[in-house]
């Protein structure tokens, strides 16, 4: 009775495909890829906001600011910021988020 017990755990655990998880990661990475877009073109746009160099911006618990070492006496930008003033942007503007938009 034990062997059947046995063989019948091998084939559950072993011969039988692990349904989802395949489609989690996938879904999970494709989320952080999302996520780390985005916070790249925050990035550039405080960069273009405040005029420095798109390396000197870091993102730090939600708010784009300049790297440590960088001279630049100006305030932390959020996504809330970033957004207020991508909206009043002229056109041009417009497809740096909108690139994200059209990948999702």
């Amino acid at each position: 009775m034990a062997s059947a017990i046995d063989e019948l755990a091998r084939k559950l655990v072993v011969d039988l495909p692990i349904c989802g998880s395949r489609t989690t990661f996938a879904t999970g990475m494709a989320v952080i890829q999302a996520c780390e877009d985005i916070i790249a073109q925050c990035k550039q746009r405080a960069a273009l906001t405040w005029d420095l160099d798109e390396e000197q911006v870091d993102w730090v618990d939600g708010e784009a600011v300049p790297k440590p070492g960088v001279n630049a006496d100006v305030k932390p930008l959020s996504l809330a910021d970033i957004a207020t003033r991508l909206q009043a942007a002229p056109a041009p503007a417009a497809p740096v988020v909108l690139c994200w938009v059209v990948r999702a």
